[in-house]
Protein backbone atom coordinates (compact mmCIF):
# COMPACT_ATOMS: atom_id res chain seq x y z
CA UNK A 1 0.00 0.00 0.00
CA UNK A 2 2.70 2.48 1.02
CA UNK A 3 4.93 1.59 -1.92
CA UNK A 4 2.04 2.07 -4.37
CA UNK A 5 1.28 5.49 -2.91
CA UNK A 6 4.95 6.42 -3.16
CA UNK A 7 5.05 5.46 -6.86
CA UNK A 8 1.92 7.51 -7.54
CA UNK A 9 3.37 10.57 -5.78
CA UNK A 10 6.67 10.24 -7.62
CA UNK A 11 4.91 9.96 -10.98
CA UNK A 12 2.85 13.08 -10.27
CA UNK A 13 5.95 14.97 -9.13
CA UNK A 14 7.75 14.11 -12.37
CA UNK A 15 4.77 15.51 -14.29
CA UNK A 16 5.11 18.87 -12.55
CA UNK A 17 2.64 18.42 -9.70
CA UNK A 18 3.46 19.99 -6.33
CA UNK A 19 2.69 17.42 -3.65
CA UNK A 20 1.42 18.72 -0.31
CA UNK A 21 2.52 17.12 2.94
CA UNK A 22 0.52 14.10 4.11
CA UNK A 23 1.80 14.37 7.69
CA UNK A 24 -0.66 15.67 10.24
CA UNK A 25 0.50 18.80 12.04
CA UNK A 26 -2.37 18.71 14.55
CA UNK A 27 -1.73 16.33 17.44
CA UNK A 28 -3.99 15.34 20.34
CA UNK A 29 -3.29 15.18 24.07
CA UNK A 30 -3.67 11.39 24.10
CA UNK A 31 -3.97 8.28 21.96
CA UNK A 32 -7.13 7.10 23.76
CA UNK A 33 -9.69 8.66 26.07
CA UNK A 34 -11.83 7.25 28.87
CA UNK A 35 -15.22 8.76 29.63
CA UNK A 36 -16.27 7.61 33.11
CA UNK A 37 -20.07 7.57 33.36
CA UNK A 38 -20.14 10.01 36.29
CA UNK A 39 -18.08 12.66 34.47
CA UNK A 40 -19.76 15.85 33.26
CA UNK A 41 -17.42 16.04 30.26
CA UNK A 42 -14.01 15.01 28.95
CA UNK A 43 -11.58 17.55 27.51
CA UNK A 44 -9.46 16.66 24.47
CA UNK A 45 -6.69 19.12 23.68
CA UNK A 46 -5.42 19.58 20.13
CA UNK A 47 -2.19 21.39 19.27
CA UNK A 48 -1.00 22.62 15.87
CA UNK A 49 2.70 21.74 15.78
CA UNK A 50 3.02 22.83 12.14
CA UNK A 51 3.96 26.13 10.51
CA UNK A 52 0.62 26.74 8.78
CA UNK A 53 -2.91 27.31 10.10
CA UNK A 54 -5.00 24.13 10.17
CA UNK A 55 -8.73 23.66 9.71
CA UNK A 56 -9.92 20.71 11.80
CA UNK A 57 -13.23 18.87 11.75
CA UNK A 58 -13.96 16.43 14.59
CA UNK A 59 -16.69 13.84 15.12
CA UNK A 60 -17.36 10.46 16.73
CA UNK A 61 -18.39 7.23 15.04
CA UNK A 62 -19.44 3.78 16.26
CA UNK A 63 -16.70 1.89 14.42
CA UNK A 64 -17.60 2.39 10.76
CA UNK A 65 -14.72 4.47 9.41
CA UNK A 66 -16.54 5.04 6.12
CA UNK A 67 -19.68 6.57 7.65
CA UNK A 68 -20.13 10.27 6.94
CA UNK A 69 -20.36 12.60 9.98
CA UNK A 70 -23.90 13.72 9.12
CA UNK A 71 -25.18 10.11 9.05
CA UNK A 72 -23.83 9.10 12.47
CA UNK A 73 -25.94 9.02 15.62
CA UNK A 74 -23.89 8.74 18.82
CA UNK A 75 -24.79 9.52 22.47
CA UNK A 76 -22.21 12.31 22.70
CA UNK A 77 -21.90 15.98 21.85
CA UNK A 78 -18.53 17.25 20.63
CA UNK A 79 -17.80 20.98 20.66
CA UNK A 80 -16.50 22.63 18.62
CA UNK A 81 -16.90 20.25 15.70
CA UNK A 82 -15.04 22.62 13.36
CA UNK A 83 -12.11 24.85 14.33
CA UNK A 84 -9.17 26.75 12.88
CA UNK A 85 -5.95 26.24 14.84
CA UNK A 86 -3.07 28.65 14.22
CA UNK A 87 0.57 27.47 14.31
CA UNK A 88 1.77 26.83 17.84
CA UNK A 89 -1.74 27.27 19.22
CA UNK A 90 -4.24 24.82 20.65
CA UNK A 91 -7.93 24.02 20.74
CA UNK A 92 -9.83 22.13 23.43
CA UNK A 93 -12.67 19.84 22.36
CA UNK A 94 -15.41 19.22 24.93
CA UNK A 95 -16.94 15.74 24.85
CA UNK A 96 -20.29 15.54 26.67
CA UNK A 97 -22.50 12.48 27.14
CA UNK A 98 -26.12 13.15 26.18
CA UNK A 99 -27.53 11.04 29.02
CA UNK A 100 -28.70 8.24 26.73
CA UNK A 101 -28.93 4.86 28.47
CA UNK A 102 -25.70 2.87 28.13
CA UNK A 103 -24.67 -0.65 29.20
CA UNK A 104 -23.52 -0.51 32.82
CA UNK A 105 -21.99 -3.99 33.02
CA UNK A 106 -19.25 -3.40 30.43
CA UNK A 107 -17.40 -0.72 28.49
CA UNK A 108 -18.65 0.74 25.21
CA UNK A 109 -16.30 2.03 22.51
CA UNK A 110 -16.50 4.91 20.04
CA UNK A 111 -13.98 6.47 17.71
CA UNK A 112 -12.90 10.11 17.65
CA UNK A 113 -12.12 11.36 14.15
CA UNK A 114 -9.80 14.35 13.74
CA UNK A 115 -9.88 15.45 10.12
CA UNK A 116 -7.27 18.03 9.13
CA UNK A 117 -7.65 20.01 5.93
CA UNK A 118 -4.32 21.46 4.72
CA UNK A 119 -4.07 25.17 3.80
CA UNK A 120 -3.95 26.10 0.16
CA UNK A 121 -0.42 25.65 -1.18
CA UNK A 122 1.48 28.76 -2.28
CA UNK A 123 2.82 27.84 -5.72
CA UNK A 124 3.26 29.39 -9.11
CA UNK A 125 -0.03 30.21 -10.91
CA UNK A 126 0.64 27.62 -13.65
CA UNK A 127 1.72 24.82 -11.29
CA UNK A 128 -0.38 21.74 -10.65
CA UNK A 129 -0.94 20.91 -6.99
CA UNK A 130 -2.10 17.81 -5.15
CA UNK A 131 -2.89 18.09 -1.46
CA UNK A 132 -4.11 15.56 1.06
CA UNK A 133 -6.43 15.88 4.02
CA UNK A 134 -5.32 13.77 6.99
CA UNK A 135 -7.65 11.90 9.32
CA UNK A 136 -6.69 10.43 12.69
CA UNK A 137 -8.99 8.02 14.55
CA UNK A 138 -8.63 7.62 18.32
CA UNK A 139 -10.45 5.34 20.75
CA UNK A 140 -13.00 6.72 23.21
CA UNK A 141 -14.12 4.28 25.92
CA UNK A 142 -17.35 4.89 27.84
CA UNK A 143 -16.70 3.24 31.20
CA UNK A 144 -19.41 2.69 33.83
CA UNK A 145 -18.34 4.09 37.20
CA UNK A 146 -18.74 0.65 38.80
CA UNK A 147 -15.76 -0.63 36.78
CA UNK A 148 -12.84 0.44 38.96
CA UNK A 149 -10.15 -2.12 38.09
CA UNK A 150 -6.97 -1.16 36.26
CA UNK A 151 -6.92 -2.21 32.61
CA UNK A 152 -3.38 -3.57 32.95
CA UNK A 153 -4.56 -5.99 35.67
CA UNK A 154 -7.60 -7.00 33.64
CA UNK A 155 -5.38 -7.68 30.62
CA UNK A 156 -3.56 -10.34 32.60
CA UNK A 157 -6.86 -12.24 32.85
CA UNK A 158 -7.00 -13.08 29.13
CA UNK A 159 -7.38 -16.80 28.48
CA UNK A 160 -5.39 -18.48 25.69
CA UNK A 161 -6.12 -21.87 24.17
CA UNK A 162 -4.59 -23.79 21.28
CA UNK A 163 -7.07 -24.01 18.41
CA UNK A 164 -5.32 -26.45 16.06
CA UNK A 165 -3.45 -29.01 18.18
CA UNK A 166 -0.13 -28.02 16.61
CA UNK A 167 0.35 -25.05 18.88
CA UNK A 168 0.39 -22.45 16.11
CA UNK A 169 -3.19 -21.19 16.16
CA UNK A 170 -4.63 -19.79 19.36
CA UNK A 171 -7.92 -18.40 20.54
CA UNK A 172 -7.74 -15.63 23.14
CA UNK A 173 -10.84 -14.97 25.24
CA UNK A 174 -11.49 -11.79 27.21
CA UNK A 175 -13.64 -12.64 30.29
CA UNK A 176 -13.57 -9.07 31.60
CA UNK A 177 -15.99 -6.12 31.05
CA UNK A 178 -13.14 -4.04 29.56
CA UNK A 179 -11.84 -3.63 26.02
CA UNK A 180 -8.33 -5.09 26.23
CA UNK A 181 -5.65 -3.95 23.75
CA UNK A 182 -2.58 -6.16 23.43
CA UNK A 183 0.57 -6.32 21.34
CA UNK A 184 3.86 -8.18 20.82
CA UNK A 185 2.46 -11.64 21.46
CA UNK A 186 4.96 -14.49 21.71
CA UNK A 187 4.97 -18.20 22.39
CA UNK A 188 7.61 -19.70 24.67
CA UNK A 189 8.83 -23.30 24.63
CA UNK A 190 11.81 -24.34 26.79
CA UNK A 191 13.52 -20.98 26.36
CA UNK A 192 12.78 -20.70 22.62
CA UNK A 193 10.44 -17.84 21.78
CA UNK A 194 8.37 -17.28 18.65
CA UNK A 195 7.09 -13.71 18.40
CA UNK A 196 4.32 -12.17 16.35
CA UNK A 197 4.44 -8.38 15.96
CA UNK A 198 0.81 -7.43 16.16
CA UNK A 199 -1.78 -5.24 17.78
CA UNK A 200 -5.36 -6.21 18.47
CA UNK A 201 -8.21 -5.19 20.72
CA UNK A 202 -10.53 -7.77 22.26
CA UNK A 203 -14.05 -6.75 23.22
CA UNK A 204 -15.61 -7.67 26.58
CA UNK A 205 -16.62 -11.37 26.72
CA UNK A 206 -15.35 -11.91 23.16
CA UNK A 207 -12.64 -13.95 21.45
CA UNK A 208 -9.99 -13.34 18.79
CA UNK A 209 -7.78 -15.73 16.80
CA UNK A 210 -4.00 -15.43 16.54
CA UNK A 211 -1.84 -17.52 14.20
CA UNK A 212 1.94 -17.98 14.58
CA UNK A 213 4.57 -19.28 12.16
CA UNK A 214 7.57 -21.36 13.21
CA UNK A 215 10.85 -21.37 11.33
CA UNK A 216 11.36 -24.35 8.99
CA UNK A 217 13.98 -25.98 11.22
CA UNK A 218 12.10 -25.40 14.46
CA UNK A 219 11.22 -28.41 16.59
CA UNK A 220 7.44 -28.48 16.23
CA UNK A 221 7.13 -31.38 18.67
CA UNK A 222 8.25 -29.28 21.66
CA UNK A 223 5.17 -28.19 23.60
CA UNK A 224 4.42 -24.50 24.06
CA UNK A 225 4.44 -23.60 27.74
CA UNK A 226 3.64 -19.87 27.87
CA UNK A 227 1.96 -17.10 25.93
CA UNK A 228 3.52 -13.73 26.66
CA UNK A 229 2.11 -10.37 25.56
CA UNK A 230 1.96 -6.63 26.24
CA UNK A 231 -1.17 -5.00 27.69
CA UNK A 232 -1.86 -1.37 26.74
CA UNK A 233 -3.38 0.74 29.50
CA UNK A 234 -5.53 3.91 29.52
CA UNK A 235 -2.49 6.15 28.99
CA UNK A 236 -1.02 4.10 26.15
CA UNK A 237 1.72 2.58 28.35
CA UNK A 238 2.40 -1.16 28.25
CA UNK A 239 2.88 -3.85 30.88
CA UNK A 240 3.92 -7.49 30.57
CA UNK A 241 1.50 -10.37 31.00
CA UNK A 242 1.93 -14.13 30.73
CA UNK A 243 -0.50 -17.04 30.42
CA UNK A 244 0.87 -20.43 31.51
CA UNK A 245 -0.73 -23.00 29.23
CA UNK A 246 0.15 -26.03 31.32
CA UNK A 247 -1.47 -24.60 34.42
CA UNK A 248 -4.82 -24.23 32.64
CA UNK A 249 -5.11 -27.62 30.93
CA UNK A 250 -8.23 -29.54 31.83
Amino acid sequence: MKSNLFRILMALALQGWVIGSVQASVVSSGTRFVYVSTAKEVSIHLTNAGEQPALVQAWLDKGDSKASPESINVPFLLSPSLARIDPGKGQTLRLIHTGEAMPQDRESIYWLNIYQVPPKAKVAPDANTLQFAVRTRLKVFYRPAALKDEVSKMGAKLQWQSADGAGLKYTVFNPTPYYISIGDVSLQSQGVRVSKPMFTMIAPNASESVTFELAEKADKSTPITDVRYKVIDDLGATSDAVFHLGAHKK
